[in-house]
């Protein structure tokens, strides 16, 4: 009698299938970015209107100061959809109006 040899195949599938539950889907859609700019020129108005330092405008609308920095110095362009919209919110913006794309 011969020895029985193992088909290589259903190893390579077996190993497949074992592995399927490590392999993390792929998001096929990244969130798309979306300009700052319109929050930066609002940001500029209300502290020219107001006179206030930006410490006190971030703490005002509870918000980091280097992240009102950044966004005043242009270090910060684009942001997430979702960051944008919340910083809309915080400022009390309509998000719809600060963009030509709606936001939600």
């Amino acid at each position: 009698m011969t020895p029985r040899r193992r088909c290589r195949f259903r190893r390579r599938r077996d190993l497949a299938e074992r592995l399927a539950p490590c392999v993390q889907p792929i998001d096929p859609r990244p969130e798309p970015l979306v300009s700052v700019e319109p929050i930066r020129w609002w940001l500029e108005g209300w502290l020219a209107a107001t006179g206030d330092r930006t410490a006190i405008v971030a703490r005002g609308f509870d918000l980091d100061a280097e992240v009102i920095h950044m966004l005043l110095d242009g270090e910060i362009r684009t942001v997430r959809r979702s960051d944008g919209v919340a910083l809309c919110r915080a400022f009390g913006i309509d998000p719809l109006l600060s963009t030509r794309e709606p936001l939600n």
